[in-house]
């Protein structure tokens, strides 16, 4: 199909932040998979794997097809930089069908557009590149401008809410300290409740 220039500039800004993906986890060595980050239990493959779902729950919400988060180990016995292209490439094709821009969901804050789904795995693809940085040893000076941006309009959305509501905690984690002079992409980490120092 033919998109919109504001379809196609969401698409442009997925692939985007999954080349900076793409770029960090390639770098992960052998012996990396199993290490621990910042997430909660995660291991490395588990970020992974975390976001495969993710690609995996947008397609089926572009699909028509619900918004149950997919459970399990999904990337199985692949390699797990090739599951989650896979995954990725999945979810693109959905959204060329024209209906799947104007689909919704239910979600933890209420209906939500199937387009803005889709915007969000920006972010992620984003900040999760992060975790697997600074768990394998990677500099986590990750697309500075990006993750500026990032960290400028998260920071406006997020003056909304209450960031000590349960609900909202659900989601993100309280801010976390980190310096001035960071990168930005430590910035946006502490932001979104990472450990970054």
């Amino acid at each position: 199909m033919t998109h919109t220039d504001e379809q196609q500039g969401t698409i442009d800004s997925v692939n985007e932040s999954n080349a900076i993906f793409r770029s960090v986890v390639a770098n992960v060595q052998s012996d990396q998979w199993d290490l621990p980050t910042v997430n909660d239990d995660w291991t490395v493959r588990g970020v992974v794997n975390h976001i495969v779902g993710g690609s995996n729950w947008t397609t089926n919400i572009a699909n028509g097809l619900g918004s149950v988060w997919p459970e399990g180990d999904l990337i199985g016995s692949a390699d797990p930089l090739q599951a989650h292209q896979d995954a990725h490439d999945a979810m693109l094709a959905a959204y060329d069908d024209p209906e799947a821009w104007d689909r919704t969901m239910q979600g933890p804050m209420g209906e939500m557009p199937a387009s803005l789904v889709l915007t969000f795995r920006t972010s992620e693809l984003l900040h999760h590149a992060w975790d697997v940085a600074k768990a394998t040893g990677q500099s986590t000076d990750i697309a500075p401008e990006q993750s500026q941006a990032l960290l400028d309009g998260m920071s406006a959305g997020f003056a909304h809410f209450d960031r000590n509501d349960p609900g909202f905690q659900q989601q993100f984690m309280p801010p976390q300290p980190v310096a001035d002079e960071a990168p930005a992409a430590d910035r946006l980490a502490a932001f979104l409740g990472k450990r970054v120092q």
